[in-house]
């Protein structure tokens, strides 16, 4: 079962995007392990969580300028997150946040600005949309 932790780059914490983060967790909880952690300090939280252990981090930068990001579709999505476990690659870290945080790849949930727990519960969505696709599960477009 992957595990992946989701970093999160604020200083706020609004109780219904908390919400909507622990109703997609719960939903999260039959596919993978899913954690999250709000910070100020992104960059030094990834620096020790790189330095911890193996685990493959992929940046979700919330500001522009959006340089060295890819962009994908929900499909898309899900075949990395299938790749990564196929590998071998049980252990992902999301940094939510502005860019320039140090990552194995970096991916762009939009172009537009947005505010990292905002983006944050995008991500949980998506993530949860790539499992339902994986496992042939009905999910609306």
């Amino acid at each position: 079962m992957m595990h992946l932790r989701v970093l999160v780059a604020t200083g706020h914490k609004n109780k219904d995007m908390l919400a909507a983060l622990q109703e997609y967790g719960k939903r999260l909880g039959k596919y993978c392990k899913i954690s999250l952690r709000c910070c100020t300090e992104g960059a030094a939280l990834a620096k020790d969580l790189k330095s911890r252990g193996q685990t493959y981090t992929i940046a979700i930068p919330t500001a522009g300028p959006f340089r060295n990001v890819r962009e994908m579709d929900s499909e898309s999505f899900a075949e990395t997150l299938e790749s990564l476990a196929i590998s071998g690659t049980s252990d992902v870290t999301f940094l939510v946040g502005p860019t320039g945080l140090p990552a194995d790849t970096a991916i762009a949930l939009s172009r537009m600005d947005t505010d990292p727990l905002l983006a944050a519960v995008v991500l949980y969505e998506q993530v949860y949309r790539a499992f339902r696709i994986l496992n042939n599960h009905a999910y609306h477009k």
